[in-house]
């Protein structure tokens, strides 16, 4: 859903079941991505002989949800949540990626003997991005198993204003005498809202031969990620590039 000064976006994909098993397939990815943008220009001009008022105003809000969820689900008659179970040969990945941007651009002009311009503008990116494991079991017999979340969001505004008191000689004295006065002047709000999870819960991932990653990125990164079990120090974890 988008209107000229806002968007709202919603994407989610979700696994919910006993198992989805392809050991023949390359590799198995419930992948969710999210890309949503504004470009917002706008503009006021005012002119007046005596006075002169030029103002731009503008609105723009973004508001996210992008999940990519695998989770087991309440069996009938049962007290414990029935597993979920992803397997696939080359690869089991769990991905929620988020990109939105806004250009913002606002500019007013005020033309008079005395001159008024001002801009307001406020930019807002807001929301959350998901990647969980709960209740379920990943594995892969030759590849890797990741459970990534980013968000690579951005704002791009830029707002100006300018007033200018313009003398007209035509006019008689007493019409240009006396102060006359200029003033321009802007307010700039931009805000980034960022909420990104990589989250495993009561569940096991398995890559005898891969990596095991569980990936948060966005404005700063919080990478980690689990040695595969044939190599020295196997199964311990670490930050990308080692220790």
């Amino acid at each position: 859903v988008a209107t000229a000064d806002g968007a709202w976006d919603y994407k989610r994909v979700c696994v919910d079941g006993p198992s989805f098993d392809r050991p023949a397939e390359a590799c198995i990815t419930p992948y969710a991505k999210c890309f949503a943008g504004i470009i917002a220009i706008g503009g006021g001009l005012g002119y007046g002989s005596d006075l002169g008022v030029g103002a731009s105003l503008a609105l723009n809000v973004i508001t996210k949800r992008t999940r990519a969820i695998v989770e087991g689900v309440a069996a009938a008659g049962a007290a414990a949540q029935r597993p979920a179970s992803l397997s696939g040969r080359d690869g089991v990945s769990v991905s929620a990626v988020t990109d939105t941007d806004i250009l913002s651009v606002g500019v007013a002009i005020g033309l008079g003997q005395s001159a008024l311009a001002f801009t307001l503008a406020v930019n807002v990116i807001e929301g959350g991005t998901e990647a969980r494991a709960t209740d379920a079991t990943l594995s892969s017999s030759a590849g890797d198993v990741t459970v990534s979340a980013a968000d690579a969001s951005q704002i791009i505004a830029g707002t100006g204003a300018i007033a200018l008191g313009v003398l007209q000689p035509g006019l008689d004295a007493e019409a240009t005498s006396g102060s006359k006065l200029a003033i321009g002047f802007t307010i700039s709000v931009q805000y980034i809202g960022q909420d990104v999870l990589a989250t495993v819960e009561r569940s096991t991932l398995s890559a005898p031969t891969g990596n095991v990653r569980v990936l948060a990125d966005a404005t700063g990164r919080i990478l980690i990620a689990q040695r595969p079990a044939h190599k020295h120090l196997g199964l311990l974890w670490e930050f990308p590039g080692g220790k």
